[in-house]
């Protein structure tokens, strides 16, 4: 087991509230709680973007070699997409199937009804 999964298996251990149409604020309040206190929020914020994907060099430009930076990036991402859609109920990850980073997923009140939440992918 990777570093990451040992975080992400700990973190998911922390996150008790499953998102439903009742309870955004609680987990919202939970998820963005934790992930702060252990400095990834910034993958759901887009604050960290996605560094480039392939080695640039000085003599040959862009090649195909893929960049470490890269790498860890996308493996973090995407264990913090799978952090994320563990703490949805089975109704709310309806609305995010497709999802392929955490960043795409906005979470906005339907009609300005707290009980009615809509969850937006953002393409």
């Amino acid at each position: 087991m990777n570093v990451i999964q040992a975080q992400i298996n700990y973190l998911q251990s922390l996150l008790t509230v499953q998102l439903d149409d009742s309870n955004f604020f609680k987990w919202s309040y939970q998820l963005s709680s934790v992930l702060g206190g252990h400095d990834l929020y910034c993958f759901f914020d887009g604050t960290y973007p996605c560094p480039p994907k392939f080695v640039i060099t000085t003599d040959e430009g862009d090649t195909t070699e893929i960049t470490a930076a890269y790498k860890e990036w996308m493996t973090t991402d995407r264990a913090l997409l799978g952090l994320l859609l563990a703490t949805l109920s089975d109704e709310a990850m309806e609305y995010v199937l497709g999802a392929e980073h955490p960043e795409m997923l906005v979470f906005v009140w339907k009609d300005d009804t707290p009980r009615c939440l809509e969850l937006v992918l953002c393409t």
